[in-house]
């Protein structure tokens, strides 16, 4: 097998080539066309911000665009007198009716068809990796017209490591990894060699990354084939995915909705794997947003390196570290990842990676199965709002019909430890970040101005020590959560991913929900339950306004100024968290979640 990894050099040598000269299939590109994205050019062609900026920054967004359109094959578009009106909120069904993809087409990249089947397919010979690949990748293409969520799209080097693979098995008759053919996409972020990583900045643009990521060389050597970029918000921070050079990204399940990274969009238009980082829900929220699981692991699991961070070279081990992190449709297809890095045994080159059999050694999981799960209602900051209570009270109660022990929890020092997370966030200087963005002078996007987000110095050595003291106390005294009162071991804990459903485009709050794991660097899913029905709009939220946050969170259900119907067949989601390292704890409450739940009326994986 090691020979066989000896030969991923001349995959990629080979699309390399493929990506200078294009294929047939891409020389048939639209070039200036119009039509190249449906809203890709309207939107980025307005500033994000919606001020005047300098002219270096429309000419940089301007040629990249015009460098970018032309990388979507003309036969994979949809002609524009075909595509959705702009006021059409659910796009879905597109991909089916367009015409643009055949009936094989359509077989390969079914949104209901697991990842894991699809790979059985492959290595039977039902599938070619190349027939996958010009699947997803014209799948892309519409899930790019329509939502706008590709930065860079990869199809001549993805084909020709299709290509690859496909002479790989003919030629051996062994498959090239685990994941031999799969297509997956990446955040704009990790860096893939001779392609940009702008992460949605003008400064950044037009400067090729020297060498891949780690994840994206563990990714090749499993046998997949990245085959997409995802855009981002500015600054990577922002709850809101916008940014002066793409424009912004549209919510498939509704395009007036929230938007937020990336590859949740790509996911669920193009159905397949993603990978994304997470330091304050940015992989569960978008998960959440798209009715996707998104499981975030500890750090030190899922390789991190290779990535334009957009912060100064060793600023990401003092703050709020992310980890690396994996969007999907299903459990299943994230103990896929999860598998294949563990296989990948990444500790042997990067001394950040945790070494050991963490996924699949003995004793890692629950051998016994699922005996007791706490609830935590509230993080006593921002109530949630009825459409989350009942999802939450449903899934306790499935829970309690299986036999499950299920025991309410409260988080002690939630609010110290949301404190605290802000203030690690704040930590470290971000004179790097805004360098960049002054060179091209580009505004920020309006949801950073609406938080007050700005240039500022890091803080003193004595006050950052104070706070990881102050971090290592709280996870010690977090870990108590763990345990009943009569001493039982809880095997995981439910939560909401955010207090509120979907909201609109930057309506979304803060992540108090979901950051302060980050912190922690505990492991937390996201998984979909069901969708917002009609019962779920009546009820008003608990109890008394508990300050700010509440009070922002609770203007997203007034009646006099919401609809609430706009929440209407929005994905309802839950939070699953465990201790830090206990991924293979979590992944077993979670799939038996997913399971107990997928007779549920209204259940997301069985409607949407």
């Amino acid at each position: 097998m090691e020979a066989a990894k000896n030969t991923v050099n001349s995959g990629i040598d080979a699309a390399k080539g493929a990506t200078a000269t294009g294929s047939k299939e891409a020389n048939k590109s639209v070039a200036q066309d119009s039509n190249a994205s449906a809203g890709t050019r309207a939107e980025a062609g307005k500033d994000a911000a919606g001020d005047k900026v300098n002219e270096l920054k429309h000419k940089i967004r301007d040629r990249k665009l015009s460098t970018l359109h032309p990388r979507f094959p003309k036969s994979y578009l949809l002609p524009k007198y075909l595509l959705p009106p702009a006021d059409t909120p659910n796009v879905l069904s597109t991909p089916q009716t367009c015409g643009i993809l055949t009936p094989l087409d359509l077989e390969m990249t079914d949104p209901a068809l697991p990842a894991s089947t699809l790979l059985q397919r492959l290595h039977e010979r039902r599938y070619t990796a190349v027939q996958v690949c010009t699947a997803f990748c014209k799948r892309a293409t519409l899930a790019h017209q329509l939502t706008n969520c590709i930065t860079e799209p990869l199809f001549p080097l993805a084909l020709a490591r299709a290509e690859f693979l496909d002479e790989y098995l003919n030629r051996t008759g062994e498959l090239f990894g685990p994941l031999h053919g799969l297509p997956i996409s990446v955040k704009d972020s990790f860096d893939i060699k001779d392609y940009d990583s702008s992460v949605g900045i003008a400064a950044l643009c037009f400067k090729p990354a020297r060498g891949n990521a780690q994840m994206v060389e563990v990714l090749l050597g499993a046998g997949a084939v990245v085959h997409a970029k995802t855009n981002v918000p500015q600054t990577l921070l922002a709850l809101d995915s916008v940014n002066n050079v793409f424009g912004r990204v549209r919510n498939p399940l509704e395009r007036a909705g929230d938007v937020f990274p990336d590859y949740g969009k790509l996911i669920r238009m193009a159905p397949t794997l993603g990978i994304g980082t997470d330091v304050g829900g940015s992989v569960r929220i978008p998960a959440m947003c798209e009715g996707l699981v998104g499981f975030k692991p500890s750090t030190g699991r899922l390789p991190y390196g290779g990535q334009q961070s957009l912060q100064a070279p060793g600023a990401a081990k003092l703050g709020m570290e992310a980890s690396a992190g994996v969007i999907a449709r299903r459990c299943e297809d994230v103990a896929l990842m999860m598998k294949a890095v563990e296989g990948a045994r990444c500790w042997e080159v990067d001394p950040a990676i945790i070494p050991g059999q963490w996924w699949s050694g003995q004793g890692v999981g629950l051998e016994e199965g699922v005996k007791t799960v706490g609830v935590l209602w509230t993080d006593g900051n921002t109530t949630p709002l009825p459409p989350v209570r009942r999802c939450m009270q449903d899934v306790a109660a499935r829970l309690e019909r299986k036999g499950v022990r299920v025991v309410d929890v409260k988080m002690p020092r939630f609010e110290e430890l949301q404190g605290l997370m802000n203030k690690f966030f704040n930590s470290q200087d971000n004179h790097h970040l805004f360098s960049l963005i002054d060179q091209t002078e580009e505004p920020l996007i309006s949801w950073l101005r609406k938080f007050g987000f700005r240039r500022r110095d890091g803080i003193s050595l004595a006050e950052l020590r104070e706070l990881w003291a102050k971090r290592v106390e709280l996870q010690q005294e977090m870990l108590k959560m763990f345990k009943t009162e009569d001493g039982q071991d809880m095997d995981a804990i439910v939560l909401p991913v955010a207090p509120h459903p979907v909201p609109g485009i930057d309506e979304w709050g803060g992540v108090g929900y979901t950051g302060i794991f980050v912190l922690l660097d505990w492991p937390a899913v996201s998984i979909p339950i069901r969708k917002c029905g009609e019962q779920d709009l009546v009820e008003e939220p608990e109890g008394p306004v508990l300050g700010r946050w509440d009070k922002i969170n609770r203007a997203l259900w007034d009646k006099s100024k919401v609809n609430r119907r706009k929440y209407l067949d929005s994905p309802l989601s839950i939070q699953l968290i465990a201790p830090r390292l206990q991924e293979k704890r979590l992944w077993d409450v979670s799939r038996y979640v997913e399971e107990i739940l997928s007779e549920m009326p209204g259940n997301v994986k069985a409607k949407l």
